[in-house]
């Protein structure tokens, strides 16, 4: 995609043709007929007669978007950020952080404000920074859960757990019997089938201390 490019011929008076359709405006090239190889020829019908033809090449406008979100809690986990068009360049304002291949290691960036430059290089390249801020998370325990489809409070959430894979939630009934059990868990428990009373719970976390605690089911 581009400007308008004007085509230049030796001598006035001919007429410019193409193998593509709307690529010619008057005397001029337009490349946002998308990428691709044209053909494009100027004729001189007189008295004598002179053809001349070129090839055009359109090269694709790269795209450098990045998929990052917002913010992210601190974890041992790295973040691969998804992006439009493969094969550009990273950089960042953080020393070691940032794999070639874009990976970001979130204990080695540190609580603060990542700035992150993704550059697809060559004639039609692009680039783009994105601004994610790193906050030292503690995940937040839960003391009351009502799974009753109200739409509030349904499911067994802790807040930010799902910044932190490779978790595993434990939960025993007041017998010590384990009732309830995932790794990396989602923060979607329903406790479906079970009664209403105290349960207790036990949160591990790579890389944190774990957690535990009890909770109130009511419906």
């Amino acid at each position: 995609s581009g400007d308008l490019q004007p085509l230049v011929a030796a001598e006035l008076g001919g007429v410019w043709s193409s193998d593509c359709d709307g690529c010619l405006i008057g005397s001029s090239f337009d490349p946002n007929v998308g990428a691709g190889t044209y053909s494009v020829a100027y004729i001189i019908d007189d008295v004598c007669v002179d053809t001349d033809q070129v090839q055009i090449i359109v090269e694709p406008q790269a795209d450098a978007s990045i998929n990052l979100p917002n913010w992210v809690c601190l974890a041992l986990e790295g973040l691969q950020p998804g992006v439009a068009w493969p094969g550009g360049v990273w950089t960042a304002n953080c020393n070691g952080c940032l794999s070639d291949i874009g990976t970001i290691d979130l204990m080695q960036a540190g609580i603060g404000v990542l700035d992150i430059t993704y550059t697809v290089e060559g004639l039609c390249g692009d680039s783009q920074t994105v601004a994610m801020e790193v906050l030292g998370c503690d995940v937040e325990t839960v003391n009351v859960f009502s799974p009753n489809d109200d739409l509030l409070n349904d499911e067994l959430v802790f807040k930010y757990l799902t910044s932190f894979p490779g978790n595993q939630l434990n939960v025993y009934d007041r017998w010590g019997n384990l009732i309830y059990q995932k790794r990396n868990y989602g923060n979607n428990w329903r406790a479906d089938g079970v009664a209403e009373g105290t349960y207790f719970y036990v949160l591990t976390i790579p890389g944190k201390d774990t957690l535990t605690g009890s909770f109130t089911l009511v419906r």
